[in-house]
């Protein structure tokens, strides 16, 4: 095993040669919490890494559901792994911190529940692109924007905090090899401007591949598209995850959810999710007060109130400093307290 602080333009060229990628991503806390795991396509169409090897991104088409991105509002974890089906075993990880930018600010507006039901020059079947979105599909370097990628929801933004490899030999070995052999560093990029200009891999590390696309996707997604129900679709399809958090904000939006108050509930059910550490918490918090307020009153017989100076009186003097915040008296009075001339030294 071997950490990288950022993708070297080696491993970019090598990732992107490789026939899929998978994507992990769990959510913080909740009462069905469970870690989801997604394959990704030909990552050389769907993926960039953008040189300096601190930033990737993918194109997030339309699916089923919204696991990823539900976990990627909530807490931005996310895991890309690949791996090699070749001679030359290899495990790559990209540990990230993500965040996503929604092909469409609103999409489709109504109930979501009889999508299906509109007739495609309904005014609630408008959608409202998303300029973000149409920017980074431009940096990601199809110039042709949501031509190239129809059936696209969302492109997920992933900051690269680490990158691991590792052996990979228990990856099963393909009949025919997608990489021979990791591509050689002379004919790699060796580009690390900041730019954000994406790196291409080479094809002259690639040899035949027997993974090919699968035209179903662009098929489907064409139709959907052609027939104005691919945003209903993701209406009654995306806007939660299967544990209950909040997924592509535009399907919330149509389906008449009012995003404050969808966040606030994700929240206060995590909250309960974590019930046990916040009372733990409470209690803590309440039995440090008593603490801290019990050596104030002690200190206070000692002499070392407001009113009674060094000298003595001023019984609940530092009681009174502890509330109303004479630091100095109180610091004063702990050290005196823990040094052994608190009340039980007086009876001495």
């Amino acid at each position: 095993m071997k950490l990288y602080p950022t993708i070297t333009p080696s491993l970019a060229e090598w990732a992107l040669s490789q026939p899929l990628f998978f994507t992990a991503s769990a959510p913080l806390h909740s009462a069905n919490s469970h870690v989801n795991l997604s394959p990704k396509g030909l990552p050389s169409s769907t993926l960039t890494i953008f040189s300096g090897g601190t930033q990737c991104a993918y194109i997030d088409y339309t699916g089923s559901g919204a696991e990823t991105i539900a976990h990627v509002y909530e807490n931005g974890r996310v895991t890309l792994m690949f791996c090699s089906f070749g001679p030359s075993p290899r495990i790559l990880r990209f540990f990230c911190r993500g965040s996503v930018v929604e092909a469409d600010v609103v999409g489709v507006r109504g109930s979501g529940d009889d999508g299906y039901e509109r007739s495609a020059d309904d005014e609630e079947h408008r959608r409202v692109p998303n300029p973000a979105f149409d920017r980074l599909l431009r940096r990601m370097g199809h110039v042709r924007g949501r031509e190239d990628v129809e059936g696209a929801r969302a492109v997920v933004v992933l900051e690269v905090l680490r990158v691991q490899t590792s052996c990979g030999f228990g990856v099963p070995l393909s009949s025919s090899a997608c990489v021979d052999s990791p591509p050689d560093p002379s004919t790699t990029s060796t580009n690390t401007s900041s730019s954000p200009v994406p790196q291409k891999h080479s094809t002259t590390s690639q040899t035949t591949t027997p993974f090919q696309p699968r035209p179903t996707m662009q098929a489907w997604a064409h139709k959907k598209a052609s027939t104005s129900t691919l945003l209903p679709y993701q209406t009654v399809n995306n806007a939660h995850s299967i544990d209950g958090l909040p997924g592509l904000k535009s399907a919330r939006r149509a389906r008449g959810e009012w995003l404050v108050l969808g966040d606030l509930r994700a929240w206060l059910a995590r909250l309960w999710c974590m019930r046990v550490a916040v009372l733990v918490g409470f209690v803590l918090g309440f039995l440090t007060a008593v603490v801290v307020t019990s050596v104030g009153v002690g200190c206070g017989g000692d002499g070392l109130g407001v009113s009674g100076g060094v000298g003595g009186g001023g019984g609940h003097g530092v009681t009174r400093t502890f509330l109303f915040g004479d630091s100095y008296s109180f610091r004063d009075g702990l050290v005196r307290w823990l040094g052994g001339v608190g009340p039980a030294s007086r009876e001495n």
